[in-house]
C-alpha cells in the first residue's frame, strides 16, 4: 500500500492492475486508497475492487465498464479472481 501512495500522483495518468493473494488483502488495499483519495479530494480516479467478495454480477459490470472505457484511467485491485474475466 505505501509503494502505490507514494507513486499515487505518477499512477493516476495511467490504468494499474494490483493483483494480491487474498481477500482480505484487496479489501484492505482497496478500502485504504479509497480513503486516502477521498481525504485529498480525488475523485477523478476510479478505484474498482475484483475479488469473490464482490457478487458476480458487480464483478462483471466492472469488468465491462473497463472493456468499454479503456481510455479511463483507473485503479484496479484484484485478487486471481481477475485471471478468470480479464485479459
Amino acid at each position: 500500500t505505501e509503494m502505490v501512495i507514494e507513486r499515487l500522483h505518477s499512477l493516476r495518468k495511467k490504468r494499474v492492475l494490483i493483483t494480491l493473494n487474498t481477500r482480505a488483502s484487496a479489501r484492505f488495499v482497496f478500502d485504504k486508497l479509497n480513503k486516502l483519495l477521498e481525504d485529498r479530494k480525488i475523485d477523478d480516479y476510479p478505484v474498482y475492487l475484483l475479488s469473490a467478495d464482490v457478487a458476480p454480477i458487480d464483478r462483471l459490470n466492472i469488468i465491462e465498464r473497463l472493456k468499454e472505457h479503456r481510455s479511463e484511467t483507473c485503479l484496479v485491485i484484484s485478487t486471481q479472481v481477475v485471471e478468470a474475466g480479464v485479459d
